[in-house]
């Protein structure tokens, strides 16, 4: 087996080192363990062998050109999911680190004797005006971090040309390319919106979620269902680990990833151009996807580069 077919099996780039290729391992290790596969052992039993195998002779080779290859272009595996939980830790570090800072100032003041009380008052506010000014810089830029890092996460694939499973342009098919450069449009598109000033998670029947997907798939592909897409993903590229036997909403959640497209999270409560309206659901965010493809199919013929 080549060392790109190991890589591409363990989800890294080359050039990955040593603990990446760890990690990415027991990742893929825990998911065919898992529940999900118990009815099949056989197939468990052989891809933990193919995945045991490739880990073997990426170790090796991580081991041999680690030091002449650099650190290389780490993977961007992890899943949107992660991010948030991750982007939330921030969130609390600062919290806890203002919390920290104001009752250290508050504690300065009370041990003031009591014949510098003016000086020590005039020193309070202006630590209190200063501590307040850099609560409301940190603030802004929590909330732009919350706002926009899914925004460079899903543009990733524009910013550094590889996608969030490590895939460059010239790695995918020429289809699936189409799709890619259709995506950029329709980021861009939505990035300008502003977020709505209140909006409620819609709770969508799983029935038009699967229609909206299915008439998404239809538009930018040439293919018929998500579960259809979702296969071909599954079978033409290495490091794509969604199978047609995950939910419908994580098959959706990681074709768009795959695609560039921003995520769903990324773009929740934003306005919809085309409704007026607050993106609130999945089937939300694919309307606005399948209105995009609508408006631009045209103009993509024209410029030869429709899907």
């Amino acid at each position: 087996m080549s060392r790109d077919r190991n890589l591409a099996l363990l989800g890294v780039k080359e050039g990955a080192g040593q603990e990446e290729i760890r990690e990415a391992y027991e990742r893929r290790l825990q998911k065919y363990e898992s529940s999900d596969y118990g009815d099949d052992p056989e197939y468990v039993k052989e891809k933990i062998r193919e995945l045991r195998q490739a880990y073997e002779a990426a170790s090796r080779g991580s081991k041999s050109s680690g030091s002449s290859r650099g650190t290389g272009r780490q993977t961007r595996s992890d899943t949107a999911r992660e991010r948030r939980e991750q982007n939330k830790g921030r969130e609390k570090k600062e919290s806890k680190r203002s919390s920290a800072a104001f009752g250290a100032k508050k504690d300065f003041f009370q041990i003031r004797p009591e014949r510098t009380r003016k000086k020590g008052i005039i020193i309070f506010a202006i630590i209190l005006f200063i501590l307040c000014f850099l609560g409301v810089v940190i603030s802004s830029v929590i909330v732009y971090d919350n706002s926009s890092d899914y925004y460079y996460d899903d543009y990733d694939n524009y910013d550094d040309g590889y996608n969030d499973y490590g895939y460059s342009y010239e790695d995918l098919a020429e289809s699936d390319q189409k799709v890619w450069l259709m995506a950029e449009g329709a980021n861009q598109y939505l990035e300008r919106q502003d977020y709505g000033d209140t909006y409620i998670s819609e709770d969508v029947a799983l029935s038009e979620l699967k229609d909206a997907g299915n008439l998404f798939v239809q538009n930018y592909t040439n293919m018929q269902t998500v579960e259809e897409l979702t296969g071909y993903l599954y079978d033409n590229y290495g490091s794509y680990y969604v199978d047609t036997d995950d939910d419908l909403e994580l098959q959706i959640d990681e074709i768009l990833i795959f695609y560039g497209f921003m995520s769903y999270y990324s773009v929740e409560g934003r306005i919809d151009p085309y409704s007026g309206e607050s993106i609130a659901s999945r089937k939300g965010y694919l309307d606005y996807l399948n209105q995009f493809y609508q408006d631009n199919a045209a103009e993509a013929t024209e410029s030869g580069d429709q899907v």
